[in-house]
């Protein structure tokens, strides 16, 4: 991990990026002059969504140039049609919704810096798989995007929740 800048927060995760170390040099790889936006505190209440439930996201998104934009993308994934990383699907089928702090939809207090979204019951399906990313736009222009995929993998993380039936207990396999 290197720190963006050595003027920013370091206790913010948003103020790090994953690149090849670079002992005793600078950080050029992923040095930048501006500091990114930053997304913490990402929830989704319920915690384990019913096929009858609104499932609200929110996220703690700040910049000091001020933010421009914030959206969740999310797919979904039904069950027996799991596709993941390396299969088109994974990258292209991505549906986008704004989020907004402006304090209605279960936005609690206007302009506290916690942007939320609600997906309708209707997205909700037994066993049904949604994966979401945050995207943010900060005023001038700088964008970033959680999770971030790592120089360490392929794969692009995401965030996801599994819808079950209400009363439908379902069955966790943990393999060692």
């Amino acid at each position: 991990m290197q720190l963006v800048n050595p003027l920013f927060d370091n206790d913010l995760a948003g103020s790090w990026r994953s690149a090849t170390p670079t002992p005793a040099a600078g950080n050029s790889r992923v040095f930048a002059d501006n500091i990114p936006p930053h997304i913490r505190q990402v929830k989704h209440s319920p915690e384990q969504p019913r096929s009858i439930d609104i499932v609200t996201v929110t996220a703690k998104v700040t910049d000091p140039d001020g933010v421009d934009n914030v959206t969740l993308l999310y797919q979904l994934v039904d069950p027996g049609d799991y596709f993941g990383p390396g299969q088109p699907r994974f990258y292209n089928i991505w549906i986008t919704t704004d989020m907004h702090d402006d304090g209605v939809n279960d936005d609690l207090i206007t302009g506290d810096g916690i942007y939320t979204v609600q997906l309708p019951e209707s997205l909700q399906a037994h066993r049904r798989l949604v994966r979401y990313r945050i995207s943010v736009t900060d005023s001038l222009g700088n964008g970033l995007l959680v999770p971030m995929p790592t120089i360490h993998s392929r794969t692009l993380p995401t965030l996801f929740m599994t819808v079950f039936l209400p009363g439908k207990v379902p069955f966790v396999r943990v393999g060692l």
